[in-house]
């Protein structure tokens, strides 16, 4: 069988805009097809290669991770658990449009936006298990076709307002019927009232004058054609 390898790397930015990666032996997840992660230890400025998987232990990362595609701009497999991560956005995404893997876990997010994929259109496995998720937009996989294929996954145990995992696009189609049924964000809704005529523009003012006089000659000629009907 044909191994790839690549880099699981805990990556740290510097002001010199470089990287110091810390890697690991890992053995991969049985839902993808990789297999034998080799260690490292050493800085990097640059790279043109195809590293692909990075992940980030600092427990406090008070914001997604930026400029990194820079260094490493074929990563389809982020990991960053725990990092203190409050939010995530399509935005903190878009550099990364080969992104297969995205897990998050232990973290303290609240709101999944339901766009969030929408520059990652090859997703098929995610992990948001142990944050603190109350709310989840809708839309989150719509359109991601690696979801319905074998092997795709989800997660998103130990959080508040879900606490479930699926494997497999008929489970996952289950977990997305109940994000919708208990996770949607509320629907807030303002009341409106009309305008009082004294507040009306005087543009606004003219279209109501003529429109009623308009009315008036209606009412008038219905009168005339009533009164030779009845004659």
């Amino acid at each position: 069988m044909n191994l790839i390898r690549f880099i699981f790397a805990t990556a740290f930015c510097s002001s010199v805009l470089s990287f110091e990666l810390n890697c690991l032996f890992r053995r991969s997840f049985h839902f993808l097809v990789w297999r034998e992660i080799y260690g490292c230890d050493c800085w990097v400025v640059h790279t043109t290669g195809n590293t692909i998987a990075l992940e980030d232990l600092s427990r406090n990362l008070q914001q997604f991770p930026s400029n990194f595609d820079h260094f490493f701009p074929n990563l389809f497999d982020i990991f960053l658990a725990p990092s203190g991560l409050t939010t995530i956005t399509a935005e903190d995404l878009k550099p990364f449009p080969a992104l297969i893997r995205l897990e998050i876990p232990d973290n303290r997010i609240q709101h999944v936006e339901g766009n969030l994929f929408q520059h990652t259109p090859n997703m098929r496995a995610v992990g948001f298990s142990f944050n603190s998720i109350e709310t989840v937009g809708l839309g989150l996989f719509e359109g991601l076709r690696g979801f319905t294929a074998p092997g795709s996954l989800v997660s998103f145990l130990g959080n508040t307002c879900i606490s479930e995992s699926a494997n497999g696009p008929e489970q996952i189609a289950i977990l997305i019927q109940n994000l919708e049924r208990d996770c949607l964000p509320p629907i807030t809704t303002t009341t409106t009232t009309e305008a009082a005529v004294d507040e009306c523009p005087s543009s606004c003012r003219t279209l109501i004058d003529s429109f009623a006089s308009r009315i008036e000659q209606l009412e008038m000629q219905m009168k005339e054609i009533l009164g030779k009907l009845q004659v």
